[in-house]
């Protein structure tokens, strides 16, 4: 277990060189919401889009029918449906924030696994010297 630690090291210090990847580089916000409305699950996002535009139009009719209705049982109803919707799509928001974050994970990871392929490939051609 030492030799392999010993060999990891040294390949590391010495010549194995990798491609320079730009993990300190994020993607711009707009490529990443891009890459969410063409991947796998971009029915998904479709549908998220859609709710949060349905939500917030349903929000703005209920604070205008809100100021516009004198009776206290309206009030309290439309004031109910204003936050229930607005509710609705900031839940909305963060799961769609949470699948930015999974993307951005899932991209992390095949860099790293990147790293440790060339690693193993610049290992492997060492010891059959």
């Amino acid at each position: 277990m030492n030799d392999m630690n010993d060999a990891m090291r040294s390949a590391l210090n010495s010549e194995v060189q990798f491609e320079a990847i730009d993990s300190d580089r994020e993607l711009p916000i707009r490529t990443q919401v891009a890459e969410t409305f063409r991947g796998r699950f971009r029915w998904v996002a479709l549908l998220a889009a859609f709710f949060r535009i349905l939500f917030l139009i349903i929000a703005i009719i209920a604070v205008v029918q809100f100021f516009r209705v004198t009776g206290t049982r309206d009030l309290v109803a439309y004031a109910t449906l204003f936050l229930a919707s607005v509710v609705a799509t900031a839940a909305l928001k963060l799961w769609y924030w949470m699948l930015l974050i999974k993307n951005s994970v899932i991209r992390e990871i095949k860099r790293l696994e990147l790293q440790v392929a060339k690693l193993s490939q610049g290992l492997n051609s060492k010891h059959t010297m």
